[in-house]
């Protein structure tokens, strides 16, 4: 398969979670793709919580294989592309596990952590997280204290 078409269908299965505040707005590279030696590299990033990013590297290699640096693996095309699709929808429950693994590292609470974050960032907390994932983890925290 050409890079051009490779892109052309990563792309589509990027599209509805671009920019997406629950996705971490997942943004590509500046770069897309860098062109290698035998392969193209595709990298993206997003917001995993607390001023903590996160990066989702593909790899596509000339002899029509994908690697998810992510997950350490190399699939056939459509295996791949299935995966990394999979991966996507998973971001915003891996937010949410990164958000409490900072609460707890930084043995302070939710409410703390977020306080800091707007003031830190200047933002406000719904551009921070959906106000779905500000719900779950108020929920969540109120239970487990």
């Amino acid at each position: 398969m050409e890079t051009k078409d490779f892109t052309k269908r990563i792309d589509a299965v990027l599209y509805p979670y671009l920019n997406r505040l629950e996705y971490g707005r997942l943004r590509k590279s500046n770069i897309w793709p860098q062109s290698m030696k035998n392969r193209d590299v595709y990298q993206l990033g997003y917001e995993a919580s607390f001023n903590s990013t996160g990066v989702i590297t593909l790899i596509f290699n000339n002899n029509d294989t994908l690697s998810l640096e992510y997950l350490g693996h190399q699939y056939n095309l459509d295996k791949g592309i299935k995966r990394f699709d999979k991966l996507l929808k998973a971001l915003p429950n891996y937010r949410l596990k990164q958000t409490i693994r900072a609460c707890k590292l930084a043995n302070l609470s939710f409410e703390d952590m977020l306080v800091r974050e707007v003031k830190d960032s200047n933002l406000k907390e719904t551009e921070i997280y959906t106000q779905w994932e500000l719900d779950k983890l108020r929920n969540l925290f109120k239970t487990n204290s």
